[in-house]
């Protein structure tokens, strides 16, 4: 953070098309405990994210915006070597079990930019 603030360029990877599936620390820790009180326990595997697909060059749009960064973002437009291109998870079986998700994605980065915003 404190590096970008100082900076009037970030140079990322990829295109920027590439898309994630993001989740929020809280929606996480809501997962966990969903799991832990609703499973079975039974060796079965849980996808953790939101069902959301969001490319990357929204997301940079979203932090700069919620961060009040002045910067510019440039995109190397080169792969990363075995990083999917895009990614969303399959959630089924954690909404089976009753979590729906409380933090957006841009909900998540505004609390995130108000936290690093305290750190100063």
């Amino acid at each position: 953070y404190n590096k970008t603030i100082q900076s009037d360029t970030i140079s990322l990877y990829g295109t920027g098309k590439e898309s994630r599936d993001f989740i929020y620390i809280l929606d996480l820790i809501a997962i966990v405990d969903i799991i832990i009180h609703k499973a079975k326990f039974e060796g079965e595997v849980y996808n953790v994210a939101n069902g959301e697909e969001i490319q990357i060059k929204d997301t940079v749009d979203i932090f700069i915006k919620e961060c009040g960064w002045k910067g510019n973002v440039t995109f190397s437009g080169k792969d990363k070597t075995g990083d999917p291109l895009n990614w969303k998870a399959d959630i089924q079986k954690i909404r089976s079990l009753g979590y729906k998700q409380k933090y957006n994605f841009i909900k998540g980065v505004n609390n995130y930019c108000q936290w690093l915003k305290g750190l100063k």
